[in-house]
């Protein structure tokens, strides 16, 4: 070859690779656009399953607590640990939700930490769980804080502390004592127990909305009030938890409900209402073991027939009776 074809070919080559260059910088941009898309698509996919668990603890935490209610009242279940109880149910509810990603490529993890009352608020049980969601060299793990509702869970308390005193029964919005209350209180010699034969008490837990509670002086608040069964904060009542365990008094900030005694005719001419005393219908007096009187307090009468409660002169103040 003369120098004039090693010039040309130098000349072509020079030419070339520009080119060459390009078309590598154009496959690695590819390459790497791949990659990037790849790693997009596969943390979408960790999102939207850690998502998917978050919006189903909330469902399945309350199903665990209704869950063992239930168990409790219509199964003579006795639960000694509720938030071990409650833990273990709801475990068993997410790995079964957490399995359903393995088809997916996905591993999934979600571990309950802790169930425990809120401090802030009795009416919510505090659930802590810890998620891990892993799909090739990606991971994602957060801490989760979630606050459930226990307004329209039952009230399994009267269950744990009656049902060896006689036979209780419930609807789907009172619960009915017959005589094993009567039998409850007479057993640890309280007096004037019978007027609690055939007494009642909500069964679902609803929160009171008459806010502040010194409104329940007025008698069509007090009414209103005991008609729909609500619940009233209490540094004294036991909080839910500890209602699954059967105690009437605990350690945490809880609530209170009243539990009604069987409604009496009086006679309207001598008003004896009035001076009727029984013990105060306070649950966590009744059932805290430490039972004290209160006065009948009357709230509603219908052709002659007295609605009242027994209230001592705390809670009497409390909610604006006196």
């Amino acid at each position: 070859m003369d120098k004039k074809g090693y010039v040309m070919t130098g000349t072509s080559f020079l030419l070339i690779l520009p080119a060459i260059l390009i078309a590598i910088t154009l496959l690695n941009y590819v390459h790497g656009e791949n990659e990037i898309t790849t790693q997009s698509i596969q943390s979408d996919t960790l999102n939207f399953a850690s998502e998917d668990l978050k919006r189903n603890i909330p469902t399945l935490s309350r199903q665990s607590m209704e869950n063992i209610s239930l168990e409790i009242i219509d199964n003579n279940k006795t639960v000694e640990n509720s938030p071990e109880s409650i833990k273990n149910q709801l475990q068993i509810k997410i790995n079964n939700l957490s399995s359903q990603y393995v088809k997916q490529g996905i591993n999934v993890t979600c571990n309950v930490d802790s169930v425990q009352t809120s401090p802030q608020n009795s009416f919510f049980i505090e659930f802590n769980t810890t998620i891990i969601v892993t799909q090739d060299n990606l991971k994602h793990k957060e801490h989760l804080s979630q606050l459930i509702s226990i307004e329209g869970l039952p009230d399994p308390l009267p269950f744990v502390k009656c049902r060896p005193y006689g036979y209780l029964t419930h609807n789907s919005t009172r619960t009915s004592y017959g005589s094993s209350l009567n039998n409850y209180l007479a057993n640890t010699s309280v007096k004037n127990a019978s007027l609690y034969e055939n007494a009642s008490s909500p069964f679902i837990i609803k929160k009171c909305p008459y806010d502040p509670y010194l409104s329940h002086g007025s008698k069509n608040t007090m009414k209103n009030c005991q008609e729909n069964g609500f619940y009233h904060d209490s540094s004294d009542g036991s909080c839910y938890l500890c209602r699954l365990e059967g105690k009437g008094l605990c350690a945490h900030f809880g609530f209170e409900v009243f539990i009604q005694p069987s409604p009496v005719y009086f006679n309207p001419q001598n008003n004896s209402s009035v001076n009727l005393e029984g013990p105060c219908s306070s649950d966590h007096v009744i059932f805290g073991g430490e039972t004290y009187p209160g006065k009948a307090i009357i709230y509603k009468i219908e052709n002659g027939t007295n609605y009242f409660l027994f209230l001592d002169n705390g809670h009497a103040s409390k909610y604006g009776a006196i």
